[in-house]
């Protein structure tokens, strides 16, 4: 059987016409997907396989079936009660517990394969059928939902009715994705019938809450269908819905058997109900502004919350889509209700917190104290995702799924919702001084304080805001060990943020002439000290073996003759070095005067940092070797800047180290770079190569370098390689050619014959084609 499903496969591929298109659009009214359609027999034979238990068996029949469908037969209703039985998960009951198990080995597939199955091969044909057969496609999964919603009392009935209901949820879940837009849901020609699904779902508890999958799918359908709700004002069924399903995804923990089914599956039905309800509110954000759905809804997310602090295995990160969708309700109301609405939605948080400041104090010396501190972190987390929402709201838009809406804008912090953030300082300074090398309270930290970052200073507060939390990363680094990558990652990214927000206000006042506010100049004060600082912390990694280039000359780095670093040293000072250069990258293009005069002691920060970039282009680091080319591509785009001061700093710093880039990425194209760098190698050449300033002696650098043993060529794509350098320098090679003929370059040299490359093949052909472009 096997084999002939696979012939059948295989002859089903040949049998349209070449170019036919296997979607509807490209057929004819009434005509079958293939020319030729089997005789009857032979399709009842395709279907009999199709019900065989093995996936792969089954996979390769649906594979086919489906091209014979047409509008003149009615094999499409055939197929609709068969993938509904293929979607129901396999699945079995322990006799001795009453538990619920999956029991996959047996059809001859993991959970993993049969979810892709399912998600795959079973979703495109049902996608077929919906589209000949959408009325009986619908009424099939309506009828299905409202019988498998009518619970035994029998255990064993419940159990397999919910792994039949799942399918069945599945299967109205896939129709939205098989509708091309938002816009077709909401005009669903067949509306009656998804209601009536929806009510019998609501009106039964028993099959749905047995089952975490059920759960979950359920979950999935809501956020699926969360617009046609809205558009179909059906808002208070899909709000109760919507709670309810919550309800059922915290209550799954009293089922013993549904960590095992969640674990097993990889799947999260809170997060995913958090999902759905986050999605419901961005929709309908003015439905629940008023007094008694804003009440309602605080009090579901202090029920929410109540099971995290009851010592339920409830992650943070599930329930921080509902705290974002609470948070951007409280933006929506009158001023005077924001307050004392910002105070009960965080009042959960404050109590969780002071709670476990208690616990990590007074466990401190038993070192108990310390296994508290992931779960401190999650409620940072949680913390800042909320500031961030109240910081980056849809401002002014009705509804956040109309068409017309814009991107996020970040805001200023709500100043109703500021004096409750100040409530936590107490605990953030204990915690950023005693605890930050801990990475869950270091990444959670960071998040915060960046989140909290005001966008303008026009007023004391936003000023007094910006000091502390300046004072709190400063409190960071300085506990810190040296060789704490997490916590300089997160110092790194802290600046970057505030570049990328106050970056202008920076350049204004490094640049001469322009007159600026006292505060302003505060502002610049303030994150020089904390720029300084993280300097400082970065000593070591700058200092180090791996990155001073000063005794090599024209920056060619001596690494052959060097012992290699520890690999914990080596990492440390990978990472370091890349979140220093991620942060300097984006000052560069934010506020290159102000970078250009940065000093470490005597020495300008740019030119000590622009060598170390030179041996992260080497660098094993895949991520530091990207960041350090990205960087030297924004001082090459620098070295044609309006002022002249900086054009020419970033000209002497490039002059400087010129050969050593090339030399490093020539060698990275001679088979040594992975492919993800090869486009940003690439573009760093093609800028190096045509800035007018950096042209002198560009070329006898590249003759040179091109005489090095590991360009493997021949003499004749030397030659080839500098007349097409050549022509970047003249403006005749793109960067998109240059990186074209680059690659053909890298890929004849992943050979694994060396000895054959000049006279092979592929360097016959790199020089026909280019020599004839070039």
């Amino acid at each position: 059987m096997l084999k002939c499903a696979a012939t059948w496969r295989a002859w089903a591929r040949r049998s349209p016409p070449l170019g036919l298109d296997y979607s509807k659009k490209s057929q004819a009214a009434g005509e079958p997907l293939l020319q030729h359609v089997p005789e009857r027999g032979l399709l009842e034979f395709l279907l009999k396989a199709a019900h065989h238990p093995s996936v792969h068996i089954c996979g390769m029949t649906l594979n086919v079936i489906p091209s014979f469908v047409s509008n003149k037969n009615l094999l499409a209703r055939e197929l609709i009660p068969l993938l509904q039985r293929k979607a129901i998960m396999p699945h079995g009951i322990n006799s001795e517990t009453g538990d619920l198990t999956l029991v996959l080995d047996q059809y001859g597939s993991g959970v993993d394969e049969f979810l892709r199955f399912r998600q795959t091969v079973v979703a495109d044909a049902l996608r077929t059928c919906w589209e000949y057969e959408p009325e009986a496609y619908i009424d099939s999964c309506t009828s299905a939902i409202e019988e498998f919603c009518t619970a035994g009392t029998k255990a064993e009935t419940t159990h397999n009715l919910s792994f039949h209901l799942e399918a069945a949820l599945f299967c109205v879940e896939s129709l939205g994705s098989f509708l091309d837009s938002e816009e077709a849901r909401s005009s669903f020609a067949y509306s009656d019938q998804f209601s009536r699904s929806m009510a019998a779902v609501s009106q039964n508890t028993i099959s749905i809450t047995s089952n975490p999958l059920t759960v979950m799918r359920l979950a999935l359908l809501l956020q699926r269908w969360t617009f046609w709700f809205h558009k179909s004002q059906k808002l208070g069924v899909v709000v109760d819905l919507a709670a309810s399903t919550l309800t059922y995804a915290l209550q799954l923990g009293e089922l013993p058997y549904a960590q095992g089914l969640v674990e097993e599956t990889n799947s999260n039905p809170t997060k995913e109900a958090c999902i759905a309800f986050e999605e419901l509110i961005s929709v309908s954000i003015d439905h629940f502004t008023a007094t008694d759905k804003l009440s309602a809804l605080l009090a579901l997310w202090e029920s929410v919350y109540s099971q995290r602090m009851d010592g339920r295995q409830v992650p943070v990160e599930s329930i921080e889509p509902l705290g974002r969708g609470v948070c951007s309700v409280i933006l929506r109301t009158p001023e005077n209700v924001q307050k004392d609405a910002f105070c009960s939605l965080l009042a959960c948080t404050k109590q969780s917190v002071d709670h476990l400041m208690v616990l990590i104090r007074d466990e401190a010396d038993s070192g108990k104290g310390r296994s508290l501190l992931p779960l401190m972190g999650g409620e940072l987390r949680l913390l800042a995702a909320i500031v961030k929402c109240s910081t980056t709201s849809h401002v002014g838009t009705v509804d956040m799924m109309d068409e017309d809406e814009t991107s996020p804008v970040r805001t200023g912090l709500s100043p109703h919702l500021a004096p409750v953030i100040q409530q936590f300082w107490p605990s953030i300074e204990v915690l950023a001084s005693n605890y930050c090398s801990n990475r869950d309270i270091s990444s959670s930290m960071g998040a915060l304080l960046s989140a909290l970052i005001p966008i303008t200073l026009q007023n004391e507060d936003a000023m007094a805001y910006l000091r502390g939390i300046s004072s709190v990363v400063s409190s960071m680094l300085a506990a810190s060990p040296t060789d704490d990558v997490e916590v300089f990652d997160e110092a790194s990214q802290f600046l970057k943020e505030w570049i990328v927000i106050h970056g202008k206000d920076v350049e204004k006042t490094a640049s001469s002439g322009m007159t600026v506010d006292s505060s302003c100049e505060e502002m610049v004060q303030t994150f020089q000290k904390a720029l300084v600082e993280l300097i400082a912390k970065a000593e070591p990694c700058l200092n180090s073996s791996l990155v001073d280039l000063q005794v090599q000359g024209q920056g060619e780095a001596a690494f052959e003759s060097r012992p290699p670093p520890s690999r914990e040293a080596e990492h440390s000072s990978f990472n370091c070095l890349r979140a220093l250069l991620d942060l300097l990258q984006t000052m560069g293009r934010l506020c290159p005067i102000y970078l250009m005069n940065v000093k470490v002691g005597s020495e300008h920060l740019i030119r000590r940092v622009a060598g170390s970039s030179v041996v992260g282009l080497s660098a094993s680091d895949t991520s530091l070797a990207r960041t350090s080319m990205l960087f030297l591509t924004t001082l090459c785009e620098l070295s044609t800047h309006d002022n002249e001061a900086v054009q020419k700093a970033m000209i002497d710093n490039l002059t400087q180290i010129r050969k050593g880039v090339v030399t490093r990425l020539l060698m990275g194209f001679c088979g040594k770079f992975v492919s993800t760098l090869l486009s940003p190698a690439s573009q760093l050449l093609h800028t190096l190569a045509s800035k007018m300033a950096l042209r002198l002696d560009f070329e006898t650098d590249m003759v040179a370098i091109l005489k090095q043993e590991y360009f493997l060529l021949g003499d004749d794509a030397k030659n080839l390689t500098l007349s097409v350098f050549r022509g970047c320098a003249q403006g005749t090679i793109s960067a998109t050619e240059l990186e074209t003929f680059l690659c053909q370059v890298w890929k004849i040299h992943r050979t694994d014959d060396f000895s054959l490359l000049p006279s092979s093949d592929a360097v016959a052909r790199l020089l026909q084609r280019f020599s004839l472009e070039t």
